[in-house]
């Protein structure tokens, strides 16, 4: 069975590209604009370079999802098929390991969180290589545990549950300094490259077994592989130690030391001139900085290479696809890696310095309690503009037979990103730590995959990865980085790490929610009918 795609108009398909491409980074470039209408926070010379920045940053994201569309996506169904055919289990099993690992090496948000690791480097920060390793294998060592799970028909739900219970003990023991981070590595490891094509992966694979489900089997996948690189990190850390000598800073502390600031609270805690992120004036300036793309071309080979080149190998050669699907795939391939260069080119240049920036100076008005109504400005932006948000809302409606309407999850999920983005804010400024929010946050969770049917336990622990998109790594998490830097007795590792976790828990639990009230509407509606039928 090779990928089916839809004949559509070459125009359409553009429109829709360009919108999905631009549709999460639109919002966050106006808000930026009225911050600093507000604000003033940047020089126009950085004003210039976060246009820039979001212009090209647009562009990068089409390339690159065209190139998912026409390469990633089909040849993880190609090869997703071809795992049938293997000579034994060990062959499948190494040989899902390495493409979940190149996969997750090559996505863009692993680069740009493993970039904040290099910054946070200090010395209860781990290596970024051994850092990048670890979350790499932590990736193959669930997709081999989810392929297998398919295999031996288990409950996703049931995995998951034994999984989450893992990460919360593990997290209860592990050094504090790296919670965080590991909790933030799992959503941003499943980022825009690694989630189309494990999905297509499992869709190839599920769909050649019998007695298997596309619709009940392949959910769940996403969710599974996201909780290695939480588990990997943590057992690193376990290891590695905790050297973090920062103060402690209880809720009661930060509250009493959170008073009311002055009208001109900015200007007293203004960042020092030397510490903004260095601007060159001019086009030319700008011009030159946004092509010095030498060390971004040379990650960006490194990670998509060796994934393309076992893709071609394990999943195309040995299916005999046409030579015009072969140019297909290759033409998808060079889509992939210029949308890539342009992106992480535009996140490095454009966007990380004036995130950074922003933190800082949002960090210093009313001793950072400026941060709180921004992250919920900046999270509503996210769950609203987010793609895979309305895909997840349409798959809802559809398991739900139009019971639970997109527009109504939209307004739940978009709602909850805002509440959670604003929550992480708050730790950020108060000091406490990230697991008072996630360690609640994840027995609710378990709590409710009780209540759900199957198939909704295993969409809603999918429904994690839709809102760790490109702006919620490559923007918003810097902002709190930049904050932690600025808040006095802060640090990225400690507090700066973990926003992502906590957003992320938001679609788990509003699915979830929404699943446990269909199933009592299904049980309500079943007794009634069988009271009605009894009385007759």
């Amino acid at each position: 069975m090779f990928p089916h795609h839809p004949a559509t108009s070459e125009s359409g398909l553009m429109y829709a590209g360009i919108k999905e491409a631009f549709a999460p980074i639109a919002p966050i470039a106006i808000l930026v604009v009225i911050f600093q209408f507000v604000t003033g926070f940047m020089k126009p010379a950085m004003f210039s370079y976060w246009i820039a920045g979001s212009l090209l940053a647009g562009v990068g994201l089409f390339l690159f999802l065209r190139g998912v569309q026409l390469c990633l996506s089909p040849m993880g169904e190609l090869i997703g098929n071809r795992f049938i055919f293997m000579p034994n289990m060990t062959a499948l099993v190494l040989i899902v390991f390495l493409i979940g690992t190149l996969a997750c090496a090559a996505d863009p948000s692993v680069a740009v969180l493993n970039a904040n690791v290099k910054a946070a480097t200090g010395e209860h920060a781990p290596a970024p290589l051994l850092f990048l390793l670890i979350v790499t294998s932590g990736i193959g060592v669930l997709l081999v545990a989810g392929m297998m799970r398919i295999v031996w028909n288990t409950s996703p739900a049931a995995m998951l549950g034994g999984l989450v219970g893992l990460v919360l003990i593990l997290s209860c023991v592990a050094p504090k300094s790296f919670v965080p981070l590991a909790l933030d590595s799992g959503g941003v490891a499943t980022g825009p490259l690694t989630v189309p094509f494990f999905l297509a992966i499992g869709l190839g694979f599920v769909s050649n077994l019998a007695g298997r489900s596309a619709s009940s089997d392949g959910f769940g996948l996403l969710g599974i592989v996201a909780l290695g690189p939480i588990l990997g990190v943590l057992l690193l850390g376990l290891a590695w130690g905790d050297a973090d000598t920062t103060e402690p800073t209880t809720l009661t502390h930060a509250a009493d030391n959170a008073a009311p600031a002055i009208a001109d609270d900015a200007a007293n805690h203004a960042v020092d001139e030397n510490a903004k992120p260095a601007i060159h004036p001019g086009f030319l300036g700008l011009l030159r900085d946004f092509l010095n793309i030498g060390g971004t071309t040379a990650t960006v080979l490194r990670g998509i290479v060796p994934l393309m080149i076992i893709g071609w190998f394990v999943g195309v050669r040995p299916s005999r696809v046409s030579s015009e699907y072969k140019i297909r795939l290759l033409k998808g391939t060079v889509w992939t890696l210029i949308g890539l260069i342009l992106f992480l080119q535009a996140v490095e240049v454009g966007f990380q310095p004036i995130a950074e920036q922003l933190g800082n100076t949002l960090a210093g008005i009313r001793h950072g309690w400026a941060l709180v109504p921004a992250g919920l400005l900046l999270g509503l932006a996210v769950g609203l503009a987010e793609p895979s948000v309305h895909v997840l809302g349409n798959q809802v409606e559809e398991v739900t037979d139009g019971a639970i309407p997109k527009r109504l999850l939209l307004i739940l999920m978009a709602g909850g990103v805002a509440l959670a983005a604003a929550l992480g804010m708050t730790r950020l400024v108060c000091g406490f730590s990230v697991l008072w929010i996630v360690i609640p946050g994840y027995l609710l969770i378990i709590a409710l995959s009780f209540l759900c049917s199957r198939t909704f336990a295993s969409i809603a622990y999918d429904a994690s990865t839709v809102v760790t998109g490109p702006m919620l790594v490559t923007f918003l998490l810097v902002v709190a980085m930049g904050a932690a830097d600025a808040l006095e007795g802060r640090d990225r590792m400690t507090h700066g790490f973990g926003f992502v976790a906590i957003v992320a828990m938001v679609p788990v639990l509003v699915v979830m929610t929404v699943g446990a009230f269909n199933k009592t509407r299904e049980k309500l509606r079943a007794k009634k009918i069988e009271t009605t039928s009894f009385s007759e």
